[in-house]
């Protein structure tokens, strides 16, 4: 099926919201622990909304997706939104969502079922899956987390600012850029490799590049602590 028939673009006066989500995880032998987060736009401003991570005790990298993504869904409907493009660099969690690959473990089955369950109570779902360069803020949130052993829900009017300007979805989403802009960044759903993708650091996570990630499965996640800016452990 045309990619373009499949993943939700939009033109830049659109008004709504998009949420971006991602997850980590360590390998069993290094612990089995991860992290997710989570990030709710207000378009076309791109406001944040909300901007948060959580510690996922014992998980894998594919539970840990879902859980940033149903963490983030989740706090769209607490804040009364009805409509919702969901955007990340999850292949395997945005087309299973979309119906377009099938979901056999029972694990992943279970996450799935959940995400259904609160999608239907949104007006309308659209989704788009793009390369980890796009979807950077999302990953540099779950890496501290999984850094800190600790989940978080930004708070410093700073560093809500400091995502917007490194914000680049609006690079990818928007469908009336210039031609060869579009040409150069329409999704491609076939080639994305993780190792691809380029990190955005913040000016005070400056640590990383260990990241391991693992695909098999189980779940175990943990609420994010409302706390403000400045790094704690649980």
């Amino acid at each position: 099926m045309d990619p373009e028939l499949l993943y939700a673009r939009v033109p830049s006066d659109f008004v709504g919201h998009v949420l971006s989500f991602d997850g980590s995880a360590k390998t069993e032998k290094n612990g089995g622990y991860g992290s997710c987060s989570w990030i709710l736009w207000r378009l076309s401003t791109w406001d944040i909304e909300i901007a948060a991570s959580a510690h996922l005790s014992s998980t894998t990298v594919n539970i840990a997706e879902y859980t940033g993504m149903n963490h983030g869904v989740a706090a769209a409907l607490d804040r009364g939104i009805t409509d919702l493009i969901i955007v990340g660099d999850s292949r395997l969690a945005i087309q299973q969502s979309m119906g377009v690959i099938a979901c056999k473990k029972d694990t992943l089955q279970v996450e799935l079922a959940r995400h259904k369950a609160l999608t239907k109570q949104l007006g309308s779902t659209r989704y788009l899956h793009v390369l980890r360069t796009y979807n950077a803020l999302a990953d540099a949130l779950a890496t501290e987390a999984l850094e800190a052993k600790a989940g978080r829900v930004i708070l410093n009017a700073e560093r809500k600012a400091e995502l917007q300007v490194l914000n680049s979805i609006q690079e990818i989403l928007y469908v009336d850029r210039d031609s060869a802009k579009a040409d150069e960044t329409t999704p491609n759903i076939t080639a994305v490799t993780r190792n691809q993708a380029r990190r955005v650091r913040f000016k005070d996570n400056e640590t990383q590049n260990s990241t391991e990630r693992n695909s098999a499965e189980d779940n175990s996640a943990e609420e994010p602590q409302e706390i403000p800016w400045g790094r704690r452990n649980n």
